[in-house]
């Protein structure tokens, strides 16, 4: 019994070493862009945004992203503006890795480098958000599109007004994301 644990633990161990257990593939880097269409609860209605990305497949079920995007947002009847430039880092696992079509879980957090306007006072701050979801990657050769949906989660906090009154805004909502891929 003893020897079969030993034996099984060490044709594992082989494995992994050998590269068995691994992706055929090599790992793989990608650059690309995408845009999204984004509902925040508290703005006045829904915005689009755009953003570039690079991806990179260190395993063949697992990818990591790192993105930076913009998206302007109104509040409060147009009277405040925000400009946010989130700036996330992901973790994608594909549930399919294999083949033309790869569905994955996306989950990950960001840095939201925030500017408020309200009226004449203009408040530039950075806060900390959280994103998941899930998508479809098609793969054409080195180019792969991507379609996706994510839950962002950022709350924006701003000190304006005459009295430096508090602003408290609720910019977490649904975002729907297409891109494209260029895979090297």
């Amino acid at each position: 019994m003893r020897w079969t644990f030993w034996t099984g633990v060490s044709l594992g161990l082989l494995a992994l070493g050998t590269g068995v257990l691994r992706a055929a593939e090599p790992p793989r880097v990608g650059i690309g862009a995408q845009g999204a269409w984004a509902r925040p609860k508290d703005a006045d209605r829904a915005l689009e945004y755009v953003g570039a990305h690079l991806r990179l497949r260190p395993l063949v079920w697992l990818g990591l992203e790192g993105a930076l995007d913009y998206r302007k947002e109104s509040y409060a009847g147009e009277s405040v503006t925000v400009r946010d430039v989130p700036a996330t880092a992901s973790v994608l696992v594909f549930v399919i890795p294999r083949g033309p079509f790869n569905p994955y879980l996306v989950g990950g957090t960001g840095v939201h480098f925030v500017r408020t306007e309200a009226g004449a006072v203009v408040v530039s701050d950075t806060f900390m958000g959280y994103h998941v979801g899930a998508g479809l990657q098609v793969a054409l050769g080195r180019v792969a599109l991507f379609g996706e949906y994510r839950y962002m989660g950022v709350k924006i906090h701003a000190d304006v007004g005459p009295n430096a009154s508090r602003l408290s805004l609720d910019a977490s909502g649904s975002n729907l994301r297409a891109g494209l891929t260029l895979w090297f």
